[in-house]
């Protein structure tokens, strides 16, 4: 893990550490900059000394594994569903360590140099929890330097409201609202999306065909040679819900029922969404997340 066990002896008393070896790269400078932070993904430095070689050594608190050996052993299978999506605990991670890297500028206007997997620890392997251990920092101007945190914000606002906790109500929210926002590009962006209507031995599902039938009496049309048009009318399905004739409305339930039946009938159709469009307030940056990875993994 490239720290070493230790222990510090004060009035008779013995407190296990980790010491963090390296080359003169660790300075007393990080150390002083670096005290008094307080995060929770944040490793605290205890201590600061140098040896016989004159080499910088930190001293921190007791860490359960070095993350790349996590990942290796029992990890990566906690990282990733099996159908190769992001999981929840991963996407945790990611946001627990933009935040830190905020708050560090934010807070006290300093920026880590050199982030690297090496630096980065569990606290625990049994309920993982992500730290990291920062040993080069230089100080920054946050006004000079605002720009630098737009990529790591644009990770936080994409992750922070991935769509697998939403309930169906949120589900219908977003459509209308990334529609509104982002209409064009979505109809763009379909052969990304990879959205489309849901056959089943090339029929489509009676529920559909009603709305389809009703809209069409209104002057509304939907073709379903168009998988956009798919989109549209969930949309306008759960928009104007309550506008449709008693008889449609009793065999949707509700629009948030019907949600549900499309969660059913497209069970990918909300992360491959999010995924390529993002949200209405930024757009997610595939190669913001991706730079994260080369990082991380």
């Amino acid at each position: 893990m490239r720290i070493w066990t230790g222990r510090i002896v004060m009035d008779g008393f013995e407190t296990p550490i980790m010491i963090r070896r390296g080359g003169r790269e660790i300075k007393k400078s990080c150390y002083d900059m670096m005290r008094t932070f307080q995060h929770n993904s944040y490793i605290p430095h205890m201590g600061f000394f140098t040896d016989t070689s004159n080499m910088g050594r930190l001293a921190i608190p007791i860490v359960s594994a070095s993350f790349s050996r996590w990942v290796r052993n029992d990890g990566e299978g906690l990282l990733f569903e099996e159908n190769g999506d992001m999981s929840v605990l991963f996407r945790t991670m990611i946001i627990d360590l933009c935040d830190l890297i905020k708050c560090l500028h934010t807070e006290k206007a300093i920026m880590i140099k050199h982030l690297e997997v090496g630096n980065l620890y569990l606290a625990n392997e049994v309920d993982p929890r992500i730290l990291l251990l920062v040993t080069e920092v230089e100080d920054k101007s946050a006004a000079n330097n605002i720009e630098l945190l737009k990529p790591v914000q644009e990770i936080v606002n994409c992750l922070r409201n991935y769509p697998h906790n939403w309930d169906y109500h949120t589900k219908g929210e977003y459509l209308v609202s990334v529609l509104a926002a982002h209409y064009n590009l979505i109809w763009k962006s379909m052969d990304q999306i990879k959205v489309s209507w849901p056959r089943q031995n090339g029929v489509l599902p009676y529920v559909l065909v009603e709305i389809i039938k009703h809209q069409e009496s209104r002057g509304s049309h939907y073709l379903p040679s168009i998988d956009f048009h798919y989109l549209v009318l969930i949309r306008d399905t759960f928009k104007h819900f309550f506008s449709y004739p008693q008889q449609l409305q009793e065999l949707l339930v509700s629009k948030e029922h019907f949600i549900a039946l499309v969660d059913q009938l497209s069970p990918n159709i909300w992360l491959n969404l999010y995924d390529v469009i993002g949200n209405i307030y930024t757009l997610n940056s595939p190669y913001v997340l991706n730079s994260f990875f080369c990082i991380a993994v």
